[in-house]
């Protein structure tokens, strides 16, 4: 079923529930974020800022190889197309 001017009173205005859901479906979304984010840290609790940015020193060289040429493709892209 489409809405259209005849069947709108069907579903109330699109527009009221779109206010309604569109900022809670984000805080939503923030939330489970910020939970997600809580629980793991805890779980790392012991690992720092060198092991998060630097594997502790386990990353085979080709893994940094392929991360970095795909990082600087990703920006050359963005960059590229309009």
């Amino acid at each position: 079923m489409y809405l259209n001017p005849t069947n709108a009173h069907l579903f109330g205005s699109p527009m009221k529930s779109a206010e309604i859901v569109m900022p809670a479906t984000l805080v939503a979304y923030f939330l489970l974020l910020i939970y997600i984010s809580r629980r793991v840290s805890r779980k790392s609790a012991s690992s720092g800022n060198d092991d998060f940015f630097r594997a502790g020193h386990s990353s085979p060289w080709w893994m940094v190889a392929v991360g970095m040429v795909g990082a600087s493709i990703s920006g050359v892209t963005f960059m590229s197309v309009p």
